[in-house]
C-alpha cells in the first residue's frame, strides 16, 4: 500500500568545509531530498540558510536541480550552516558550528495536506528548530513520520531524543546510535542487536524500526518479525552520505508502495552505489533515471506521488 503523502525533509542544509578550501553541500535531509528530486516525486524542503554568498549558492545549486526552494526562510542574522573538517594523522574531526541558520526553521504555510516527513536530530539543538518541527507534527492533517537519528556530539541530549522518537511511525539510525540510546553491545550480529533494535521500536510506539550496519547490510524490525538485508559487494570509494541514500529509496518505496522487503532490499541497493562515487549526491540525472528503470517505475507511477 503506497502512503499517498507529500514528501517533507525538515532539518539541517550546510556545506562541509575542508582544509584545502573544498566545500561540499549537505546536511542529511537535503541529501535525502536532492535524491527523491532525482526521482522525480518533488519533495519539499524545509529548513533555513543565511542571507549570505552560501545561502545563495545553496538556493541556486536548488533550483537547478529542479527542487522547490520556497520552504527554505532566508535568515537576516545567522549564517548558513557549516562543518569544518580537520585532519588528525589521517583521521578526520568535525566541528559543527553553532549556532546556525538551520537553528531557526520559522513555521512555515507550505505544509501539505498530507505529508511523509523526515526528520533528523542535529536541527533540534535550539528551541526555535524544535518549536517548528513540533508544530509540524501536531498538526491536524495526515502526517507519517520517520526519524532519522544522528546523533553528532555535542549537539544531542537523551532527553531530547527520547521526546522526538515518541509517537514517529519509522526510526532508523546505525549501530552505534543503537547502542548509544539502548547499551546494545557493540556487534554485528544480527541476533544481538534485533532485540535492543526491536524494544526501541516498541518502546516509542513506532511501526517500523531500520538499523544500518555499514558493510554488513541493514536490518528492519517492526511486529511481523525481522528482515536482514546483506550489503552487495562494491567497489568502495566515499562511504558519505551512504546512510542518505537508504533513507531517500526507503520513503521513495513507501510512496510508490513496495512491500517492506523490497523496499529494503533496493534501499541497500541504492546506498551501496552511493559508496563508488565520490560525495553524498549525484548531479548526472541519468544515474536515478537509470535506477528508476530498474526498478519499473514509469512516470505514472511519479507523477501519482507528485499530485499527492
Amino acid at each position: 500500500m503506497s502512503f499517498a503523502l507529500k514528501p517533507v525533509l525538515f532539518g539541517e542544509v550546510l556545506y562541509d568545509c575542508f582544509p584545502d578550501g573544498k566545500q561540499v553541500l549537505g546536511g542529511a535531509p537535503f541529501n535525502v531530498a536532492w535524491h527523491l528530486q532525482g526521482f522525480a516525486v518533488g519533495p519539499l524542503v524545509l529548513s533555513s540558510v543565511g542571507s549570505d554568498p552560501l545561502g545563495d549558492h545553496i538556493l541556486d545549486v536548488m533550483a537547478q536541480w529542479g527542487m522547490l526552494t520556497d520552504g527554505v526562510y532566508r535568515h537576516p542574522q545567522l549564517e548558513t550552516g557549516s562543518v569544518s573538517i580537520t585532519l588528525q594523522q589521517a583521521q578526520p574531526s568535525y566541528t559543527i558550528h553553532h549556532p546556525r541558520a538551520y537553528d531557526e526553521i520559522p513555521p512555515s504555510k507550505l505544509l501539505p495536506d498530507s505529508a511523509y516527513l523526515c526528520h533528523g536530530s542535529l536541527a533540534l539543538r535550539q528551541a526555535q528548530s524544535k518549536q517548528t518541527l513540533q508544530q509540524i507534527r501536531s498538526a491536524d492533517t495526515p502526517l507519517r513520520v520517520l526519524m532519522d537519528v544522528n546523533l553528532r556530539a555535542p549537539w544531542w541530549d537523551i532527553s531530547t531524543i527520547q521526546q522526538q522518537l515518541m509517537g514517529v511511525d519509522e526510526i532508523k539510525l546505525n549501530d552505534e546510535e543503537l547502542t548509544k540510546l539502548t547499551g546494545a553491545p557493540i556487534s554485528k550480529e544480527t541476533a544481538v542487536l534485533a532485540p535492543y533494535l526491536d524494544r526501541l521500536r516498541e518502546e516509542n510506539h513506532a511501526e517500523q524500526a531500520i538499523l544500518t550496519m555499514g558493510s554488513q547490510g541493514a536490518m528492519l524490525v517492526d511486529a511481523e518479525g525481522m528482515v536482514f538485508m546483506p550489503a552487495p559487494q562494491t567497489t568502495l570509494v566515499d562511504t558519505v552520505g551512504a546512510g542518505d541514500g537508504l533513507t531517500a529509496v526507503w520513503m521513495l518505496g513507501g510512496l510508490l508502495g513496495w512491500p517492506t522487503a523490497l523496499r529494503l532490499q533496493r534501499a541497500i541497493d541504492f546506498a551501496a552505489a552511493i559508496c563508488t562515487q565520490q560525495g553524498a549526491t549525484c548531479l548526472n540525472a541519468g544515474f536515478y533515471q537509470a535506477w528508476l528503470t530498474r526498478w519499473q517505475v514509469n512516470e505514472l507511477n511519479l507523477e501519482s506521488v507528485r499530485k499527492s
